[in-house]
């Protein structure tokens, strides 16, 4: 039995001050208003790994930087360190042993093997650019092959050659009169380089030297050399079809056509890694007029994908592990990933990987030393090159500005239109509409406004409407400008939850050192469960908020307490001219398979902006904060007959008055249901944050779900403020408030099932409450 924790201050100053605990500050500027992304698709991992902090500073740059634009500083996690559900600062030993042991844990859940037509989801959709791909992929094959069955000494004539009849092919399939001999030794002298330097890969005679099988680790070796250049080899032959196709303007035009192109050093880690991995081969996205190239610096702020090599088709699975691990910070550092692209190369067996929101989708093995295997690979590798920019995994709606040549002069543009088909209507009671009560337009009472009291108007009775009364908000402009997102999506599989502060007011060169970014707003875009149809999609945020924003507006006892809903819905693609939804079954279309969940991307714009606890003054503000969020959420309750069911210490924030009084806010309602659905199928899967998530939601069970499980999450909530405390804790210097020995650590260790049982063993009774937590 654990000695329980003495709770003394003998100074008598709040936790935030000098006490026997030593604490540091919290991030006073940073704000939140959504949890991370979870674990899982359903809202939890059996086995969180701790966060590892990304410490501010500026991302490299590459000669080949991704077409989209990556951000240019790193992205720092939202959550104070005292208060994430995985506790920081642990040990660098302990963070890689942790996630080798989650790779395993999601390999085996997450991944279905050997899928048929996973390649065909980056076919080209538009016609021509299909076409296109299709005969490059010919052409490039026909050359490949030509220079496999040359004869042996052939002359530099022959490969002189099947280049020109590979240039000719290329004039023929795009009607162009390009000249043959333009640039002609050159072109032969490279691909001739990049040939010779992965020949023995593809012919599969590469496993001996100087009469020697080489080990499995020596191939493996050999293998950062070989399929660079391979990859190099179609870079070179893709770069020649843009010259002869006399695409001058490509400067313009960097999302319609890429290269893919490896980095120079193999085998290493990335350069804003937060950990000690290394990455077997990195590729990135480069300017398709660039003189393909080796790119020097690897970041995983411009990794396009991951390449996991080995010299053995017996360590498939350890690739596949490696694979989950490595490029799961891809997400966190860019801003603009829908979904991801991998390799694994095991001796001359390839296979792609797709990672969907829900679930990761591996390919039949291509095998290089076969005529068909090439094709596939070649075919692929095309694709990717002349495939819309959305195919690639990137969100295409996403564009990437610069004020200034300053790292924080970066700054995204967000078309609204892209979105904001579900808002509210041009009349009545509304969350944004035009006239009428509504909660975005520039008449009403506001509390930024040029007239009238309230939340943000100009003029008039309402918080953003043209007239009536409304919510909170400003005029919705047709484009949202925002900054690098303070919240990151950091985990494989789940919501992919991020968050961007911004407003609609086009960036100004003069506050280009602060990015040139008014914030006023807060964007949050993520992947939740949601049904097909829309008017069907009952757990949808944007709704739900729209019903809380019109039953409790009135109140102003719960002013800006609950995230006031501007504008927001479901993601659109335009798909040749044609707007779709941008949902995992559009996505795994072409792969013919079943969906386990019907994911869809959707993005909401909602303010204020609140902070995290860590902005709390004193003892006394953190529980008037608190007292704050469990008040509106039973006014929620009762009002809305709406259930919040994620109630968490990243969803509880400080948010200050005009009077800079403290205030709660409860936010991030992406797991919220009417009272009325939470009994059904749907309601009984799990869901929350695992430390703070109810027996009952833990175990599945089929007990009923009530506000009682939310009340239960705040518990776990102030227990676990209590024992880390409500400032950023610095654990480096009190290594005891990590230890594995606490029993509430047992809150976030195991299976689900197993922190049912130590969450009833501790709840039991007071004595074991009060003696164990």
């Amino acid at each position: 039995m654990s000695t329980p924790r003495k709770r003394k201050n003998p100074s008598g100053n709040s936790p935030g001050g000098s006490s026997s605990r030593r604490r540091v500050s919290g991030q006073s500027g940073s704000t939140v208003t959504t949890a991370d992304a979870p674990a899982s698709p359903e809202g939890a991992s059996p086995t969180p790994p701790p966060p590892e902090r990304a410490q501010p500073g500026p991302a490299t740059r590459t000669q080949a930087r991704p077409i989209a634009g990556r951000q240019d500083t790193l992205i720092v996690s939202s959550l104070g360190a005292a208060f994430s559900p995985q506790v920081a600062h642990r040990a660098a030993k302990d963070v890689t042993s942790e996630r080798e042991a989650e790779a395993i844990t999601l390999v085996d859940k997450y991944l279905t093997r050997d899928v048929a037509n996973v390649e065909n989801v980056v076919i080209p959709r538009n016609h021509d650019r299909r076409a296109a791909a299709s005969t490059l992929g010919t052409a490039i094959s026909v050359l490949l092959e030509a220079l496999l069955d040359a004869p042996p000494n052939s002359s530099r004539h022959y490969f002189d050659g099947k280049v020109l009849e590979f240039k000719q092919a290329l004039n023929d399939s795009i009607g162009s009169r390009y000249s043959l001999r333009t640039r002609h030794t050159g072109f032969v002298d490279a691909v001739l380089r990049h040939f010779r330097a992965c020949e023995s890969w593809l012919r599969g005679s590469w496993t001996v030297q100087r009469g020697r099988r080489l080990t499995a680790r020596a191939k493996e070796k050999a293998l950062y050399e070989l399929f660079p250049e391979f990859v190099l080899l179609i870079a070179r032959c893709v770069g020649q079809y843009y010259h002869q196709k006399r695409l001058g303007g490509l400067q313009n035009q960097r999302r319609e056509y890429r290269l893919i192109l490896p980095y120079e050093k193999v085998d290493t880690k990335p350069k804003d890694a937060e950990e000690k991995a290394r990455v077997d081969i990195g590729l990135v996205i480069g300017d398709p007029l660039v003189e393909p190239h080796k790119v020097h610096r690897m970041t995983y702020a411009d990794l396009s994908m991951i390449v996991e090599a080995k010299g053995s088709t017996r360590e498939q699975e350890i690739a596949y592990r490696q694979m989950f691990r490595y490029s799961r910070p891809i997400y966190q550092f860019q801003p603009d990933r829908r979904y991801l692209w991998g390799l694994t190369v095991c001796d001359t067996d390839v296979r792609v990987l797709l990672f969907a929101p829900m679930r990761a989708y591996s390919s039949e093995v291509f095998d290089v030393v076969t005529t068909e295997g090439r094709r596939t690979l070649v075919d692929l590798f095309v694709r990717w090159s002349l495939c819309e920019w959305d195919q690639c995994g990137y969100d295409s709606a996403i564009i990437r500005r610069t004020l200034g040549s300053t790292d924080n002069s970066v700054y995204y543009e967000i078309p609204v239109n892209s979105f904001s088909q579900i808002s509210a209507g041009t009349g009545g009671e509304g969350a944004a509409g035009t006239g009428g009560e509504g909660a975005a337009g520039t008449g009403g009472e506001g509390a930024a406004g040029t007239g009238g009291e309230g939340a943000a108007g100009t003029g008039g009775e309402g918080a953003a409407g043209t007239g009536g009364e409304g919510a909170a908000g400003t005029a919705v402009g047709n484009i949202f400008y925002c900054r690098n997102p303070f919240a990151v999506a950091d985990r494989l599989f789940g919501r992919h939850t991020r968050c961007f502060r911004g407003s609609f007011i086009s960036p100004n060169i003069r506050r280009a050192e602060d990015g040139g970014v008014i914030e006023e707003f807060v964007l949050k875009t993520g992947w939740p469960e949601a049904t097909i149809d829309p008017e069907l999609d009952s757990r949808d945020e944007v709704r739900i908020l729209q019903r809380i924003n019109e039953k409790l507006r009135q109140n102003d006892r719960f002013k800006n307490m609950y995230p006031n809903i501007v504008c927001g819905g479901r993601v659109q693609l335009d798909i040749d001219g044609v707007q779709r939804q941008d949902s995992t079954d559009l996505l795994l279309a072409a792969m013919n398979v079943d969906v386990p969940q019907h994911r869809v991307h959707k993005r909401l714009i909602t303010q204020p902006i609140g902070k995290q606890l860590s902005n709390a003054g004193s003892v006394l503000e953190l529980i008037a904060v608190l007292v704050d969020v469990m008040t509106v959420h039973t006014e929620i309750f009762k009002e809305c007959q709406i259930l919040h069911r994620d109630i968490s210490i990243s969803n509880t924030l400080v948010w200050r008055d005009t009077d800079e009084s403290a205030r709660g806010m409860l936010i991030d309602f992406d797991l919220a249901l009417p009272t009325d659905q939470v009994d059904l199928p749907a309601g009984y899967k799990r869901t929350g944050t695992l430390p703070f998530m109810s027996i009952n939601n833990l175990e599945e069970n089929s007990n009923q779900r009530t506000s009682l499980d939310d009340w239960e999450a705040f518990l776990a909530v102030v227990c676990w403020i209590g024992t880390f405390g409500w400032q950023e804790v610095d654990a480096r210097n009190d290594p005891a408030l990590t230890s594995d020995d606490r029993p509430i650590m047992k809150w976030r260790e195991g299976s689900r099932i197993t922190i049912a049982a130590a969450k009833r063993g501790h709840f039991d009774s007071t004595v074991e409450f009060y003696d164990k937590i």
